[in-house]
């Protein structure tokens, strides 16, 4: 956080440094300019200017005296290149790209005409497998396509109305009634009076946090649990068909499959922090397995070269 004093108005102004310092008003003006300026809406010079009006919450003004209106112009040109701390370099491309570093949810709540809608908690740590799943496969879709509607379908995937009074939360602290997709379009015909600030915003969310799970270690009973391995390449050539893999679907398949959890309806309602944990300790199993396989084969080769 960038803090800049104002003697004059005895005054002092703080500018975040990326998105995961702004504040939720900072966070979806924000990720509006982000969104316009993806889309060549505006050059990378106005959204600089504009992300300054917005990130100190400045009102554009105009003046008599020409002097004091170049000074003014002059300052927020200056702070401008602070904007830059919000990008990082593409791995990709030659380009920059924002920069995603944030787990915690800037949006938690929507207030669309007169009703309440609430999202997932910091880190998706209240959210089903498949509600996760439904997203994420949204999520891919408007990588492809940049379709708007996509954004708001993901908005109404995540964020639902409170429960009804007599029912308590679950065990994850989910307040929100039960996800039902059935429900989701005409959620999103709903949620779409709302500026694109918001349902970009938290795509920006879900993709920080995918991206995030992707690489995660975290403290498990003591031991340290990295997330990458489920994600990872495999480092040998396995034959496959041309045919596209079912990314997350898989996983529920083969967690079904396991029966720890029960049918694929049941995994679908399970914590999607306890499946990523389960398809952990199934992949380490499958690991140590082929460990110890290949260990007993290079045994007996020894064993056959001596006799």
């Amino acid at each position: 956080m960038i803090t800049i004093d104002i003697p004059e108005l005895n005054k002092t102004l703080y500018l975040p440094e990326n998105l995961e310092e702004c504040d939720t008003r900072q966070y979806i003006e924000m990720c509006a300019l982000i969104y316009r300026y993806n889309k060549k809406e505006i050059d990378l010079e106005t959204f600089k200017v504009q992300a300054i009006y917005q990130l100190l919450n400045l009102e554009p003004t105009e003046t008599e005296n020409q002097e004091h209106e170049e000074d003014k112009l002059s300052n927020i040109y200056m702070l401008t290149d602070a904007v830059d701390l919000f990008f990082e370099p593409d791995p990709e491309s030659d380009n920059v790209q924002i920069k995603l570093t944030h787990i915690n949810n800037h949006i938690p709540e929507l207030k669309p005409l007169m009703s309440t809608y609430y999202g997932p908690t910091d880190q998706f740590r209240n959210v089903k497998f498949g509600e996760y799943s439904d997203a994420i496969n949204l999520y891919l879709e408007y990588e492809q396509t940049r379709d708007e509607n996509l954004l708001y379908l993901i908005l109404a995937i995540f964020y639902r109305q409170k429960k009804q009074i007599f029912k308590k939360a679950s065990d994850d602290g989910d307040i929100r009634e039960k996800y039902n997709e059935a429900t989701v379009d005409e959620r999103a015909k709903t949620l779409k009076i709302l500026p694109i600030g918001y349902a970009y915003g938290f795509y920006l969310f879900l993709a920080s946090f995918h991206k995030y799970i992707t690489s995660a270690k975290i403290s498990l009973n003591g031991q340290e649990i990295d997330f990458s391995k489920l994600f990872e390449e495999p480092t040998e050539k396995v034959a496959s068909s041309s045919l596209p893999g079912l990314g997350l679907k898989s996983i529920e398949y083969k967690i079904a499959e396991s029966g720890v959890f029960g049918n694929a309806k049941k995994v679908r309602q399970t914590n999607m922090w306890e499946i990523y944990i389960r398809l952990y300790d199934i992949t380490k199993t499958h690991e140590d397995e082929k460990a110890r396989l290949k260990e007993a084969e290079a045994e007996a080769k020894a064993k056959s070269k001596t006799q």
